[in-house]
């Protein structure tokens, strides 16, 4: 029974490895926290490898900005300008969302 709880504990704290990871990079630490727990061996390696949902968000606000600039200075239209920015708006709900 020891040693049970012993692997338990162990594995628990395998756990805060990946859920530290996906915390730094955006995502809930619980969830990861017992993705680790349960499989630690897959949960880090994918871990490692899950893009960092800081950057992804900055990365399509920056894009929203260049849109409009390039509206404002005339070189899309008012409706190529809506159309990008429903796109982008929709990509950033889907990564909150994922959450």
């Amino acid at each position: 029974m020891e040693e049970l709880l012993g692997m338990l504990f162990f594995a628990a704290i395998l756990g805060l490895i990946p859920g530290f990871i996906a915390k730094s990079k955006g995502y809930s630490f619980g969830a990861w926290w017992l993705y680790g727990f349960l499989i630690f061996i897959v949960a880090i390696i994918h871990v490692l490898f899950i893009p960092n949902k800081k950057n992804i968000e900055q990365k399509i606000i920056n894009d929203l900005e260049r849109y409009k600039k390039l509206f404002e200075e005339g070189i899309i239209t008012e409706e190529e300008f809506e159309s990008k920015k429903e796109d982008l708006k929709s990509k950033l709900n889907t990564i909150i969302k994922k959450d």
